[in-house]
């Protein structure tokens, strides 16, 4: 009877894992089916004051990353965006930020960040 329970438990918590998993990349897997593709231009308020334009970085490559200072992936792996940034400056690309979260949240950990 314990034997039969162990296993229903372990067949229940694996189906269980695997929904998740498989809910988890249903949502948090980056989409690339529009990668290189044109986009309508766009302005968004900038942190540093003004408006930011998607047609101010016309001719280069652009990656958008979408990100929030609550999300511990975005938390992640913007040291990695800014050193690929720093890194790529001069050449035809660029990274732009969209915070998704309120401007005070994003500018306090930009700060933090520096």
């Amino acid at each position: 009877m314990k034997k039969t329970f162990l296993l229903l438990l372990f067949i229940v918590i694996a189906f269980g894992s695997a929904y998740g998993i498989k809910r988890y990349l249903k949502y948090y897997t980056a989409d690339t089916s529009r990668a290189g593709q044109l986009v309508e231009d766009f302005s968004l308020p900038s942190l540093s004051g003004g408006k930011g334009s998607l047609s101010d970085y016309k001719g280069k490559l652009i990656l958008l990353n979408f990100w929030a200072s609550w999300c511990p992936p975005c938390r992640a792996e913007i040291p990695s965006f800014i050193n690929i940034q720093k890194e790529y400056k001069d050449k035809n690309f660029t990274i732009i930020g969209l915070a998704l979260e309120d401007k005070e949240d994003a500018l306090r950990y930009a700060k933090d960040i520096g």
